[in-house]
């Protein structure tokens, strides 16, 4: 458990990516193969997003340490970095989706708990009643993982942290669909597109209009 807090939303995101394939010659190695519409659409997310662009730095960081290429969409991006005439778009605070893992599963599990046992997700300060975030609560304690209640609680509320539970949701339906495929419940993948902000989210096709 306590592992997850170093995994941020840009590892969770490239773990699920349709077109990216990690590959692991040996065991202090790592590159990647990169589906070239997926290379495109991450080189022009990057130029304005910093999770997109922290992706393409990796990707690059990782195929020159072990000699491999670096996707031809990519390569203008990589050449700024290595010269140094770019550090990546512009942020304030943390590093967007600093230690979403840990936050991400605490939230599956209390959605899971909620809807298996049928108690409530969360309470008011005030309320004595046990709900699926206590219990998540206590499991973190136990794993040395010390967020308050009130930040656990936080977790399943959108408007606590809009980017968080955008991207929740997001790698939710990323996440369901990679498993409906390995186990052959659907044949293809949605049609996605990666929008600026470095998320994939499907393409919606307006109905054509009548005379």
């Amino acid at each position: 458990m306590r592992e997850l807090r170093e995994i941020d939303y840009k590892r969770c995101l490239m773990s699920v990516m349709r077109g990216l394939q990690v590959e692991l010659p040996s065991e202090n190695q790592i590159f990647y193969r990169v589906d070239p519409d997926l290379a495109h659409q991450l080189a022009v997310a990057a130029q304005g997003h910093l999770v997109a662009f922290e992706i393409v730095r990796e990707i690059c960081s990782a195929n020159i340490l072990n000699g491999q290429p670096i996707p031809e969409p990519l390569r203008p991006i990589c050449s700024a970095v290595l010269l140094g005439s770019v550090t990546g778009p512009p942020h304030k605070g943390r590093t967007p989706g600093e230690g979403f893992a840990l936050k991400y599963a605490s939230r599956r599990c209390i959605f899971y708990l909620s809807n298996a046992y049928d108690i409530p997700k969360t309470r008011t300060d005030a309320s004595k009643t046990r709900c699926a975030a206590d219990y998540v609560h206590a499991a973190l304690k136990h794993f040395d993982v010390h967020y308050s209640f009130e930040a656990v609680r936080d977790f399943t509320r959108r408007g606590k942290d809009p980017n968080f539970s955008l991207w929740s949701a997001a790698f939710d339906d990323l996440l369901d669909e990679s498993l409906a495929l390995e186990f052959g419940l659907i044949t293809k993948p949605k049609l996605r597109v990666l929008h600026p902000w470095g998320q994939y989210a499907p393409i919606r096709l307006s109905r054509p209009k009548g005379p």
